[in-house]
């Protein structure tokens, strides 16, 4: 499974990247991993919730992804959602997704 940050918003669709897929017949959208691209214009994703797979379209599924910030934006005392990815003895490092110009 990628992590989500390391996902590209813009390039195709990978096996290992987290999507919501949109269901017509339920009318709902579910959280899935691709699987594989089957090369024929379908995807097979595994769900979540059951761990069934399923065949869908791409134009059917939403990459799920991190808005990422300028370092710019980000102010002391602003509230972020992240990942620790370090902890050291005087603190922790905090991934909030932000990049430097």
């Amino acid at each position: 499974r990628k992590r989500i940050a390391d996902v590209d918003p813009h390039g195709p669709f990978r096996a290992g990247e987290a999507v919501e897929a949109f269901i017509v017949e339920d009318g709902a959208w579910y959280n899935g991993i691709i699987q594989r691209d089957n090369g024929d214009g379908t995807l097979t994703l595994i769900w979540d919730d059951d761990g069934e797979e399923h065949t869908c379209s791409p134009g059917r599924c939403m990459r799920k992804t991190v808005p990422r910030q300028e370092l710019s934006d980000i102010h002391v005392g602003q509230k972020l959602n992240g990942t620790i990815t370090r902890v050291i003895a005087t603190g922790a490092f905090l991934d909030v997704g932000a990049a430097a110009p």
